[in-house]
């Protein structure tokens, strides 16, 4: 009987340490996930004054 019990809590042990990899795994690919969401707006509000500033240098040498 002890030895079934004893298996069965190192199976849990196991089974709870690799759920916590797994959880932290998680945890880490969505704060990439989030900070790359940050990345792509910053670089997207980049992009619209780069563009703006591009059509008034395209104007300007419209009228040379």
């Amino acid at each position: 009987m002890f030895r079934f019990i004893n298996a069965f809590k190192l199976y849990y042990e196991k089974q709870r340490d690799y759920f916590e990899k797994e959880k932290q795994k998680m945890k880490t690919g969505v704060q990439k996930l989030f900070e790359a969401a940050e990345q792509v707006q910053e670089i997207t509000q980049e992009l619209v004054a780069k563009e703006k500033n591009m059509a008034l240098a395209n104007m300007e040498a419209a009228k040379v």
